[in-house]
């Protein structure tokens, strides 16, 4: 990711940062942001997460507006 970010030349800040994709998954879930997890993450099979319940934070609406603005 950090690659992806220096070659895009955008400069991001995380809040913090979390050790497994469990964790992130939870977090997600729960509408901090938005995320992207190896498949396996999910223990379903899923191209896209996003919190079930309730609107999902700005950053989720804005991944997500990118993510569906290129699908073919």
């Amino acid at each position: 990711m950090d690659a992806a970010f220096d070659s895009a030349a955008v400069t991001r800040t995380a809040a913090f940062g979390l050790s497994t994709s469990d964790a992130v998954v939870r977090f997600m879930g729960l509408g901090f942001g938005a995320t992207l997890v190896p498949a396996s993450a999910t223990h379903r099979p899923t191209r896209c997460c996003r919190p079930r319940a309730g609107t999902p934070a700005p950053s989720a609406r804005a991944f997500l507006a990118l993510l569906f603005a290129n699908q073919v």
